[in-house]
């Protein structure tokens, strides 16, 4: 059984959007950086169509790792990469449209809806982590957009309430029964990983190109 998550959407996309022409201080015990959105809900600057039109647009799109959170605007690795390209190279632009806890599907959802038609890139890098098979176990692939304003998680077994109130129930679920935290024994997780790498072959492979 699966629950009914509802999101207010940005420009058909909002899952994977910041809200546009903000700021926000992502405060965490080993870091503190303000983190700044342009038009568009993205952490980069906000760019005139004519530039656009004029240069080669490189997007970059993934999760916190592209965002770069823990890092200040100007030290993300899209940052890092428009500083080495222009070093020695014009008319190139390095656009960083990561979100902070996204995956390649959403990635792939806010290209489809939002970036292809705002930026018209030339290149795209995808960064993908560990973690993107992670929450792909949890979330599913394309399956789980059920309209334009909801998605479709899993909701987990029907005894994660004493999971997280019981600290007897979390001795005798992992010691007796062999569950991870993520409410898989191993062999489930590592089935559900493959059914994941399968989601991202096929995401990368059909949906992107």
């Amino acid at each position: 059984m699966a629950s009914i998550y509802r999101y207010k959407l940005h420009n058909d996309a909002g899952l994977t959007l910041h809200n546009p022409n903000s700021c926000r201080t992502n405060n965490k015990s080993e870091f503190e950086f303000e983190h700044c959105y342009n038009d568009v809900g993205i952490r980069d600057n906000t760019y005139a169509k004519t530039d656009l039109d004029s240069n080669l647009v490189i997007l970059t799109i993934g999760d916190s790792f592209t965002e770069g959170v823990g890092a200040p605007q100007d030290s993300t690795w899209p940052s890092l990469l428009a500083s080495n390209i222009n070093n020695e190279y014009s008319g190139i632009t390095v656009i960083n449209c990561g979100h902070d806890g996204s995956d390649l599907v959403y990635e792939w959802y806010k290209l489809k809806k939002k970036l292809i038609n705002q930026y018209n890139p030339d290149i795209v890098i995808l960064a993908i982590n560990n973690s993107d098979i992670q929450d792909l176990v949890f979330r599913g692939g394309t399956d789980r957009f059920k309209n334009e304003k909801q998605v479709k998680y899993r909701s987990g077994p029907w005894w994660k309430y004493l999971y997280t109130v019981s600290h007897i129930s979390r001795l005798i679920i992992h010691d007796i029964f062999k569950i991870e935290w993520h409410y898989l024994t191993q062999s489930q997780y590592e089935y559900e990983s493959l059914i994941s790498k399968n989601i991202i072959k096929e995401t990368i492979v059909q949906d992107f190109r």
